[in-house]
């Protein structure tokens, strides 16, 4: 009793010096007294950690935007279906194909918006992961797809035979499958889920665990050697089709004035409309190749060069995510408007025609 006394008065004057001068251990006392109003405040048992909150405005942006997506790009491939003119076309079957790897990134930002906007849902594994694999195999895809249209554009203009044996009849199906199946094959194979993660809210890291420094600079270089090809494809078919213009303005001024027996002012004339009319095709696809490589630059460029800083907050992950998704969105604006036969199949779905 008498030792169990000492111990006690001891104590008491060991806190009693340590509440008095709070310099010497600050820790100390500081948790002391968060531990102390932790107890009082739950009756003794210690709170679960709440769901880290994630900004509820953007998980909604992401949802709106990829269910736009979807709902753009499955008219898209239905009007390509129900019309056999348009998928025996090697660029419009190519635009169909642009049009399935954005569907798979717009599913997927509809799934991660829904995912972030409940809170218990973010933390769900079996879902994050298919998010990303759907992400992740969306944005690939795309831009797989968004340089086979740039390399085919090339090889138009260039009348090479090499966009007969890549593209020609079933040869392109084989090309797409080569392709889509390489990169579902490598995103699955190198996710390695951590399953005792503590993070409340699963990110790409929490998916890829250990292989996430495989991912990283995977992905970065594969996007970015893609979008890069595809440019540079873009800027020399535009630079084909300005040759291609000027080799051939003064001949079909030479071939209307001696194929006609007319007054010079007519062959003046004749010559003049032909000059318009290919000054207007090239002014118009000089347009139409600045806005997609605008489009690459803008929405598809931060997605893939983010990969170049290591740490990076989840935040800003789903901004670029939302960037993508616009590319998504415009895809079908920028080549399905070009497609008189698609603009007309999609009336006729809709009875505007």
């Amino acid at each position: 009793m008498y030792l169990t006394a000492c111990l006690t008065n001891d104590c008491c004057q060991l806190l009693r010096l340590l509440e008095f001068d709070g310099r010497l251990f600050p820790k100390v006392i500081q948790r002391t007294g968060q531990y102390s109003e932790i107890m009082n405040s739950t009756n003794g048992s210690l709170p679960r950690p709440s769901a880290n909150s994630f900004p509820v405005p953007l998980s909604v942006t992401l949802f709106s935007l990829g269910t736009i997506v979807t709902i753009e790009n499955c008219i898209v491939m239905i009007a390509c279906i129900r019309n056999l003119k348009l998928r025996k076309n090697i660029h419009h079957n190519l635009v169909l194909a642009l049009s399935i790897g954005d569907l798979f990134l717009g599913v997927g930002a509809i799934c991660t918006g829904f995912r972030l906007t409940i809170p218990v849902l973010s933390g769900v594994l079996p879902l994050c992961i298919g998010n990303v694999f759907l992400q992740v195999t969306g944005v690939a895809m795309s831009h797989f797809q968004t340089f086979y249209i740039s390399f085919n554009r090339f090889l138009v203009i260039t009348e090479s035979r090499l966009n007969t044996m890549m593209f020609d009849g079933y040869r392109k199906y084989i090309v797409y499958a080569i392709s889509w199946t390489t990169v579902m094959s490598f995103n699955a194979s190198i996710m390695a889920p951590l399953v005792s993660s503590k993070k409340r809210v699963c990110n790409v890291k929490t998916v890829y665990g250990n292989n996430y420094d495989i991912f990283r600079p995977t992905f970065l270089s594969f996007n970015a050697v893609l979008l890069t090809l595809t440019i540079v494809f873009y800027v020399l078919t535009l630079w084909g089709i300005r040759h291609r213009y000027r080799k051939t303005a003064p001949k079909s001024t030479v071939t209307v004035e001696s194929s006609q027996d007319q007054s010079s002012s007519t062959y003046t004339s004749s010559g003049s409309q032909i000059e318009k009319i290919k000054a207007r095709r090239f002014l118009n696809s000089m347009k139409l190749v600045s806005i997609i490589i605008i489009a690459l630059m803008v929405f598809s460029g931060p997605i893939v060069f983010i990969n170049l800083s290591q740490e990076r907050s989840h935040i800003v992950i789903i901004m670029t995510l939302c960037a993508a998704t616009v590319n998504s969105l415009i895809n079908p604006i920028i080549y399905g408007l070009q497609i008189e036969d698609l603009k007309n199949e999609i009336k006729k779905m809709f009875k505007c025609k």
